[in-house]
């Protein structure tokens, strides 16, 4: 099914057969590319990045740097210790939870997030999003950063309104 949502033009693929057919076989470099985004193009330099650049060299060359020198084996083999200290905190955490606050209801969904955004931002940036202090300025900030991400703009959908999205 083809429908255009407000100016952008949108193939709707119902099978899994057909899906497969149209990304792999046929059309592959075609739906390669990410959908630019107001807030992408604002927040990430032009949508520069590894998640938002289009499907080209300069994707192809940052994906084979990534690759080779961010998601090696080694690399990940190395960043071990850092998931056994982020779940024996979260182990801990459960077990203070449990028995200070006399047995209360513990957030395990909110828990797990939390070591995992914990674990992702040490391994790549070196610091926790959440300190054990209960400090989460900078989970809190990246929180933000999704939220503007998936804020709609009308420019994203009718470009000629895109100068109401000030």
């Amino acid at each position: 099914m083809f429908l255009h949502l407000g100016q952008s033009p949108t193939l709707i693929v119902s099978s899994t057969e057909m899906a497969r057919e149209m990304m792999k076989t046929h059309h592959d470099v075609v739906f390669s590319n990410r959908p630019n985004s107001t807030a992408a193009n604002i927040l990430l330099y032009g949508c520069q990045d590894l998640g938002f650049a289009p499907y080209d060299d300069y994707w192809r060359h940052a994906k084979k740097i990534s690759v080779q020198q961010l998601l090696s084996n080694k690399r990940v083999q190395s960043f071990h210790y850092v998931r056994d200290e982020e779940v024996t905190f979260l182990i801990n955490k459960i077990h203070r939870s449990c028995y200070n606050d006399g047995g209360s209801s513990v957030d395990l969904m909110e828990m797990i997030q939390a070591v995992i955004n914990n674990i992702v931002s040490r391994c790549v940036l070196g610091r926790r999003t959440e300190e054990e202090n209960g400090n989460k300025k900078f989970g809190e900030l990246a929180r933000r950063l999704m939220v503007q991400f998936t804020t709609f703009c009308f420019g994203d959908m009718f470009p000629c309104l895109g100068w109401n999205d000030g």
